[in-house]
C-alpha cells in the first residue's frame, strides 16, 4: 500500500514541477521602484518638478504583454506549453498476503486438520502440538517442518505459501505417514 501512495505522491511532484518548468516567468510584470521627482529653480526663481527618465516608461498591461513598440527586446513568439499529460491511474494491488495460523496437534496417527486451505503468498504459520506420542508435521513443496515433539511438546514453523496447488503434508516420524498421519494443504 505504501508503494502506491508513495507513487500518487512521486506523479503529483512531477506534474507540479512540468507546471513549473513550462510556465514562462516573463509573462508576470515585476514591481517597480517607485521614482521620486526631483525638484529645480528656473531662472525666473519658481520651482519644476523633474520626472526621472525612468519614470516615462509605462508598466505593462495587466495581462503582461506589451507591444513591439514599447519592449525594445520582445522574445520570441511560442506556442503555449501544452499541458501537462494526467498521470494514468494505477490498477488496484491484490489484497496484501496475510498471515494464517493454524494450531494443529498430532496423536493416535492423525492430525487435528485434515485440510489445511490458504491463498497463494500468504504466510502460513503452524503451531503444532503433540497429544500423543513422538511426531512432527512437515511439507516437502514448501521446505516447511517443525522439530519432532514428544507428547505435550509444542513446535512451530513459519512459511510462504508461494505456488498454487494441492500438497501433502504428514507425519515424519518412522511410518507414521504410511499408516495415515497425513493431510492436504489446499493453496488457493
Amino acid at each position: 500500500m505504501r508503494f502506491w501512495r508513495n507513487l500518487l505522491l512521486a506523479g503529483a511532484i512531477f506534474g507540479i514541477a512540468l507546471f513549473l518548468v513550462f510556465t514562462n516567468d516573463t509573462e508576470r510584470p515585476e514591481a517597480e521602484e517607485p521614482v521620486q521627482p526631483t525638484t529645480s529653480t528656473t531662472d525666473d526663481g519658481s520651482e519644476e518638478e523633474e520626472a526621472d527618465e525612468e519614470m516615462t516608461e509605462v508598466a505593462p498591461p495587466a495581462g503582461g504583454t506589451t507591444s513591439p513598440e514599447e519592449d525594445p527586446d520582445p522574445a520570441p513568439a511560442s506556442d503555449p506549453a501544452p499541458a501537462p499529460a494526467p498521470t494514468p491511474q494505477p490498477t488496484p494491488p491484490p489484497p496484501a498476503p496475510q498471515v494464517k495460523t493454524f494450531e494443529l496437534t498430532g496423536a493416535s496417527f492423525a492430525f487435528s486438520q485434515s485440510e489445511i486451505r490458504v491463498k497463494q503468498g500468504d504466510t502460513v504459520r503452524i503451531i503444532f502440538t503433540s497429544t500423543g506420542s513422538f511426531h512432527d508435521w512437515v511439507v516437502d513443496t514448501f521446505g516447511a517442518a517443525t522439530a519432532q515433539v514428544s507428547m505435550g511438546g509444542t513446535s512451530e514453523v513459519t512459511f510462504i505459501a508461494s505456488a498454487k496447488g494441492t500438497f501433502e503434508y504428514y507425519c515424519s516420524v518412522g511410518n507414521h505417514r504410511a499408516m495415515g498421519m497425513t493431510g492436504t494443504l489446499i493453496v488457493e
